[in-house]
């Protein structure tokens, strides 16, 4: 708002990921009309919006007039906006967009011929990933080429997340990470205060929690939407969803009984290794990507490689390969989520996956473990031959 011009920013991302909190964030202390759309009729979301401009207008006034159409609503904004800065917020435009089909015409319409020169800091945001990018953002869209910037909100990496418990074990911010994939609303509805088993069992395996419904409430929003399949795809691939279907719906009957406490260990938290191991490869990339220092090689993409070893007949399968930006170097990695130490077997192992993966002239191998690692491969790691780091390691514990 600092260089007092039109301004039309679009915000995006997964529902929960906190969009509406950064908006209010940015919105404190500034004169803000903020319309949260319904996924309701055009005339309700009329009236919803004839409210939201009423009680800028009048903050202690009764009565809220509606305005007889979009167009009037709008101007009304116009001409505030022409008098001094102001920020305009739609909240889940998506929603608004499929309520009053012409909204987004009318809207590239205003910018076009009335917002361009006043000082109105307008911001859309939506949850729809499939309609935002497709249809706001889109080169068929009627807003193409109108917002001066985008912003694609995306959950807390697993170092970010720490900032909410700092007080908490490496292990249990990892264990944190993967309950909710850094989504803020899941971490706070966490509600963790002492014990991290203590708040899941409270808030994930009671019937009578927030948590506990999430998933099933989130995908009947997503439901509604029209042909939001991406939308969707995106939701349950989140790591909340992954633990809520591994191991709240499986224990649905012990929930229900209101056993849950007695049989945690054994049928919830012994299982906790496997299920976090696809996450902590996750987590280990994202510390090669965000926070290694002194790369041997400067890395293009990283992620994971399968194939077949022509010896064996074997399927194959590298945890981490970090793909240079040029050259025949490569980073080939090894993750393992346990509480055991691992050996030397390991890196002859991930040398033996090398030479089927084919690709490289030179190899930095490099080993990620919970549980630590043998003398006999620290000692190889001394010597330079594989870089090995620990879950203290990958948070910055060890620096």
């Amino acid at each position: 708002m600092k260089r007092g011009r039109f301004e039309c920013v679009v915000i995006y991302g997964r529902r929960r990921v906190g969009k509406t909190a950064l908006i209010n964030e940015f919105c404190k202390d500034k004169p803000v009309i903020f319309f949260s759309a319904l996924n309701a009729s055009s005339r309700e979301n009329l009236e919803a919006l004839s409210k939201a401009i009423y009680m800028y207008k009048n903050p202690e006034g009764t009565g809220e007039p509606v305005y007889r159409s979009y167009a009037d609503a709008l101007e009304e904004i116009t001409k505030m906006a022409k008098e001094q800065p102001l920020v305009f917020v739609i909240d889940e435009y998506p929603y608004l967009a499929k309520a009053e089909k012409s909204i987004s015409s009318r809207l590239q319409h205003i910018i076009d011929h009335e917002w361009q020169e006043s000082r109105l800091y307008f911001i859309l945001c939506g949850s729809s990933m499939s309609f935002m990018e497709y249809q706001v953002l889109g080169y068929e869209s009627p807003l193409y080429g109108r917002r001066t910037a985008q912003l694609k909100i995306q959950a807390l990496n697993y170092r970010e997340i720490t900032a909410f418990h700092p007080e908490l074990e490496t292990a249990e911010q990892a264990l944190l990470y993967g309950v909710t994939g850094g989504i803020p609303h899941y971490i706070n509805k966490l509600d963790v205060e002492e014990n991290l088993d203590d708040a899941i069992l409270e808030n994930l395996f009671n019937t009578s929690s927030y948590l506990f419904e999430e998933p099933e409430n989130l995908l009947k929003q997503e439901l509604r939407e029209p042909a939001v399949y991406n939308s969707i795809i995106a939701a349950i691939a989140d790591n909340f969803f992954r633990f809520w279907y591994r191991f709240v719906l499986r224990n649905m009957s012990i929930i229900s009984s209101g056993r849950m406490r007695q049989v945690y260990d054994r049928a919830v938290k012994q299982h906790y290794s496997d299920y976090m191991g696809l996450i902590f490869e996750k987590m280990c990339q994202d510390y090669l990507l965000y926070y290694a220092q002194n790369l041997p090689i400067l890395l293009g993409e990283i992620g994971q490689w399968w194939g077949t070893d022509s010896v064996t007949r074997k399927e194959v399968q590298i945890d981490i390969v970090g793909t240079p930006v040029e050259g025949k170097e490569y980073l080939i990695g090894s993750c393992k989520y346990k509480n055991e130490k691992i050996g030397v077997d390991e890196l002859e192992l991930l040398k033996r996956y090398a030479s089927v993966f084919h690709k490289g002239e030179k190899y930095y191998y490099y080993i990620f473990s919970k549980g630590g690692f043998t003398p006999a491969l620290q000692e190889l790691g001394k010597q330079g031959e594989v870089v090995l780091l620990t879950l203290e390691d990958i948070y910055g514990k060890n620096n």
